[in-house]
């Protein structure tokens, strides 16, 4: 009788239908079952802590501030040990990167060397003796092999590189000279050289 008169005589709420409040009711509660737990994931997924609104068990008493702030020490002292093993990591490239950077000026060097010998010994070759080599000194056998089938030609279409080398080449310069300049490995540089001759 009472829900009688509060509906009024055409059985709606301020002109609305039960039918209209229940499925509106039923929606809103289906949207409160699957949004919640939906946006509590969604939150969790890009590292967002919630707050803990119960003890895990009933048992279990909530953490106290001393525990809390054990969790924020222990959370601080292990980053502190990331930052040092990350400063750690920096110096040791600085120092591998030098390392490898003086071994490569020192091969460098080896390498100029080694082509002052060669072309010394190139000079001092039978026909003549060379400047700080003893012309009396007996000659040594060079016994030279012929290759059976011309060597293969690259053409200067397919690798560009190897017809600057050897125009640099024509115009004097030494192999160290080529590579620093085409900012290429001497090894390449001397190897093209050794092909093209």
């Amino acid at each position: 009788m009472q829900l009688q008169s509060w509906l009024g005589e055409s059985g709606s709420v301020l002109g609305v239908s039960q039918q209209t409040l229940l499925a509106g009711f039923l929606l809103g509660s289906a949207l409160l079952v699957i949004g919640v737990p939906a946006t509590i994931r969604l939150m969790r997924s890009r590292g967002v802590r919630l707050p803990a609104l119960r003890s895990k068990s009933r048992n279990e008493p909530a953490p106290t501030a001393a525990a809390r702030l054990q969790d924020v020490s222990r959370t601080r002292d292990e980053r502190r040990h990331l930052e040092q093993l990350s400063l750690e990591v920096r110096q040791l490239t600085k120092l591998c990167i030098s390392e490898i950077n003086d071994r490569a000026e020192s091969l460098e060097s080896l390498l100029v060397r080694a082509e002052r010998v060669a072309e010394r010994m190139e000079r001092a070759a039978p026909g003549g003796a060379g400047p700080g080599m003893d012309a009396g000194a007996p000659e040594i056998g060079v016994r030279r092999v012929e290759p059976k089938a011309p060597p293969r030609v690259i053409p200067e279409e397919v690798d560009p590189t190897r017809a600057q080398i050897l125009a640099l080449a024509g115009e004097g310069k030494s192999a160290l000279e080529i590579a620093g300049e085409l900012e290429e490995h001497v090894g390449k540089v001397e190897l093209i050289l050794a092909l093209g001759r």
